[in-house]
């Protein structure tokens, strides 16, 4: 993290900055440094794809604010990004390493930052289904643990078991694969 924020400093006019910064937004969402999380994905908008990037680079961008704000819990953020990221639903970011997994996945996170509870669950099944396809153990684990956290949000009948069985599968990826992060959220969702 500190050699990433340090490139970020140093660095203001890079043409790659928004790229950097939407990395550094996700590890100081990963870490639980909200405080940070938020003032880099505030610095993103203003400095986020505004014509010169490729269409890789601005999903990526999108698709990290995305996870940020989702991290965040902030609806404001989900009415900024959904529209700008819809054209891009069908695609899966994988600009280099990392990639963040189908689009419809961070589309499923705004919707259910918006309350729109019906679309997220149908994006999250078709994120299930692509990461399922393409073989994205990780994106797999992620989309469930996310989709189980609508669920309990949501709290119609059958979605709290709904949501016990994709943390089940979520977790034992997790396991696995050593995702700690997803492990632990998972954890605290099923307690």
């Amino acid at each position: 993290e500190s050699s990433l924020a340090k490139s970020v400093a140093r660095h203001p006019e890079a043409p790659e900055l928004p790229l950097l910064e939407a990395m550094l937004a996700l590890v100081y969402a990963e870490l639980d440094r909200d405080d940070q999380a938020r003032l880099m994905l505030e610095r993103l908008a203003a400095s986020a794809p505004k014509g010169r990037y490729t269409r890789s680079q601005t999903v990526h961008v999108l698709t990290s604010m995305a996870m940020v704000a989702a991290h965040l819990r902030d609806r404001s953020w989900a009415d900024v990004l959904y529209d700008p990221l819809l054209p891009y639903a069908d695609l899966i970011d994988f600009l280099g390493l990392p990639g963040w997994g189908a689009v419809v996945h961070h589309l499923a996170l705004l919707a259910m930052l918006m309350d729109r509870f019906d679309e997220a669950e149908a994006r999250f099944a078709a994120a299930e289904a692509t990461h399922e396809r393409i073989g994205a153990p990780t994106w797999l684990a992620r989309t469930r643990l996310e989709w189980a956290r609508m669920l309990l949000t949501r709290r119609q009948p059958g979605d709290a078991e709904r949501a016990r069985e994709l943390l089940g599968q979520a977790l034992a990826t997790a396991r696995e694969l050593g995702l700690a992060n997803v492990e632990r959220r998972a954890v605290q969702l099923l307690t």
